[in-house]
């Protein structure tokens, strides 16, 4: 069990009338008793931030009408478990990137001036991540869907508070699929109020993105962002589908308001997957020549330097050689990271033979 795993929850460091939201309009919402104490911890730490977030708003006022961000961040996208997080860490050493932290996606709204957080986190926090015991920095690069949580009723996220809604969420958080155009402008307001805060706090322009949902949403990141860059990873079908099937049976546990039931939980992830993947496919052609590069992920462990500098080439990221140290170092210390192995039943391996074999079609990987 992991530390925290009776309070802890994505939305701990929300503001409390977005906690209140989420929790009013989530569908399909029985919540046992056992859950009402995580309901009722994250609303105090919600609760006493407030002033915390009333002074840094104050405080960041005329920085956050000032700021203009770079016209070209880069997104790293790609189905959860297929390498995003490697290569973020990867490029996040070139230091003409800004990038959403660990505390910056769980306590957006105040992390510059409330000094409790830090502790915070280190009491309620997992020390490390669930789905692959990597370890947890309060200031490495996190994906920006986490502050997405504590910023309104939008991310995808809340799928682990309401495991029963997982397939709904998708097509309403990510596809943006009933969501009404007003709801949609507010999605985007948070989310350029997301990276603008990012931008200020680590005094750079250029913000290097990484986050799996993306992978669906390309037309709206252009909308905000027509230069934007695109890395998309992609790896083994069954690999992505073992290793996220491992991600949900660890992490929904610690954050879930209603029962989980397994096997409708293992279906929604393939029906994402397959739904996601289709959708980029779709998608890529939007992308505008030489914004887009795609990376498989065998390709970038075996060969990392050699796909890093491919990457800096078709997407014009400046000059590779001055990074090449850097990344070096990294790679070497990461060395020897054992492979989580994974056992599937022949009705999945049927499954995932009859509704992802285009994925390997496109992407081969042997």
């Amino acid at each position: 069990m992991y530390r925290g795993s009776k309070f802890y929850t994505p939305a701990l460091g929300g503001r409390i009338r977005d906690w209140l939201r989420f929790i009013r309009r989530a569908p399909d919402r029985p919540i046992a008793s056992a859950y009402w104490m995580r309901i009722f911890v994250v609303g105090v730490v919600c609760f006493l931030s407030t002033p915390f977030q009333w002074y840094e708003s104050w405080r960041l006022h005329r920085k956050m009408r000032a700021i203009q961000l770079h016209p070209e961040p880069v997104f790293i996208i790609g189905h959860w478990r297929s390498g995003t997080t490697y290569l973020h860490n990867l490029l996040s050493l070139d230091e003409q990137f800004a990038y959403v932290t660990t505390l910056q996606g769980i306590f957006p709204h105040s992390y510059q001036t409330n000094f409790l957080y830090p502790y915070l986190t280190n009491v309620l926090l997992p020390p490390t991540r669930p789905m692959d015991n990597m370890k947890i920095y309060l200031h490495s690069p996190q994906e920006e869907e986490i502050a997405l949580v504590n910023s309104g009723p939008y991310s995808f996220y809340h799928l682990w508070h309401i495991p029963k809604q997982m397939r709904a969420w998708y097509r309403y958080a990510i596809k943006f699929e009933g969501m009404t155009e007003e709801e949609k402008r507010e999605w985007k307001a948070i989310y350029l109020w997301l990276l603008k805060r990012a931008s200020i706090f680590a005094g750079k322009s250029r913000l290097l993105l990484k986050n799996p949902p993306h992978t669906a949403r390309i037309p709206t990141l252009l909308e905000l962002f027509p230069g934007a860059r695109f890395i998309f990873i992609h790896r083994d079908p069954r690999e992505v589908y073992g290793s996220t099937k491992k991600l949900h049976a660890r992490v929904m546990p610690l954050f879930n308001l209603q029962p989980i039931d397994a096997a409708q939980v293992n279906e929604d992830i393939l029906y994402i997957y397959r739904d996601m993947m289709q959708t980029y496919l779709r998608d890529r052609d939007s992308i505008p020549d030489g914004q887009l590069v795609e990376v498989a992920y065998p390709d970038l462990v075996n060969h990392p330097l050699e796909e890093l500098e491919r990457i800096y080439e078709t997407l014009e990221l400046g000059d590779f050689s001055r990074q090449v140290e850097k990344f070096g170092r990294y790679v070497e210390a990461k060395k020897g990271y054992k492979k989580s192995t994974y056992e599937y039943t022949p009705e999945e391996l049927e499954a995932l033979e009859e509704q992802l074999h285009f994925i390997a079609e496109e992407w081969p990987t042997g």
